[in-house]
């Protein structure tokens, strides 16, 4: 039986662009010295997943796992993304994400240690209103 929860999406063939706007960024994300793009071909998973608590409290989570096979592909990209949500009132929304990017092919800012991951964590309150058709 499917799950309503967990969803699982696996390529053994599949494209990845990385694209800079500034040249001289390149090489930050792997990309030769004055080019804006690299491309690379290898394998991609996906794993979603959803908790509904209640009506008033939501978790969602999604990883996006790829393998470059031109270029150390026992070396894996992550990309993962968590959202924590909650109506607080009828209007009052709260959200809390995080996110998490490890590139293999960045550069740290301390070159002996290495590729290193990329945190991003947002917290918000919003005000959400549902426009109803007469």
């Amino acid at each position: 039986e499917p799950s309503k929860r967990l969803a699982l999406f696996v390529s053994p063939s599949a494209a990845r662009w990385v694209v800079v706007g500034d040249k001289n960024l390149g090489p930050l994300y792997g990309i030769e010295p004055g080019k804006r793009s690299r491309n690379e071909l290898g394998a991609f998973a996906t794993i979603n997943y959803q908790k509904k608590f209640n009506d008033k409290l939501n978790f969602r989570s999604k990883l996006d796992m790829f393998s470059n096979y031109r270029n150390n592909p026992q070396n894996i990209d992550l990309f993962w993304t968590n959202v924590l949500s909650a109506k607080i009132t009828k209007f009052i929304n709260f959200s809390l994400n995080v996110d998490m990017i490890y590139d293999d092919d960045t550069e740290n800012v301390n070159p002996l240690k290495g590729p290193a991951p990329q945190w991003l964590q947002l917290m918000g309150i919003g005000f959400a209103y549902t426009f109803k058709k007469k």
